[in-house]
């Protein structure tokens, strides 16, 4: 990636997305819009990646083309890069550190542990990590 055609200004879309999307700002004018995912995380994008974080996606010219291009990329990837809860548990966090630890290990990305209204932790992972998160424990939601 040539960081010197950039200013140091970049933005994301509006809203949660499937994959980590920036936009970066050009000199000239313009944004070049990317998935900032790790390298084999998104392997239908894979063929346009400049570089170990980045994969270009597509060069707009204002920030409402951002969220077109964004609503594309969801289309692109589809519902397997959505997170969805996997696990809940209630009290202590064993299983879910457990399955989290495991899917750390395997490369696997957009992990996250929250607390519900009922008191449970509930871990949310992308619908394509499931089976990866089956190795450890089966999904009970």
């Amino acid at each position: 990636m040539d960081w010197k055609k950039y200013t140091e200004n970049h933005c994301h879309p509006s809203g949660p997305h499937h994959v980590e999307i920036v936009a970066y700002e050009h000199r000239d004018s313009g944004y070049d819009v990317f998935v900032f995912e790790p390298k084999g995380t998104v392997p239908e994008l894979e063929k346009d990646r400049v570089d170990d974080e980045h994969i270009f996606v597509a060069r707009v010219e204002d920030r409402d083309e951002l969220e077109r291009v964004a609503q594309e990329i969801d289309d692109r990837v589809g519902e397997a890069y959505e997170p969805r809860v996997y696990y809940r548990e209630l009290g202590s966090r064993k299983v879910i550190g457990r399955i989290q630890s495991h899917l750390q290990k395997r490369g696997a990305q957009n992990i996250g542990v929250r607390l519900d209204d009922d008191g449970h932790w509930e871990l949310i992972i992308r619908l394509k990590d499931f089976p990866l998160a089956g190795e450890v424990a089966e999904s009970n939601v």
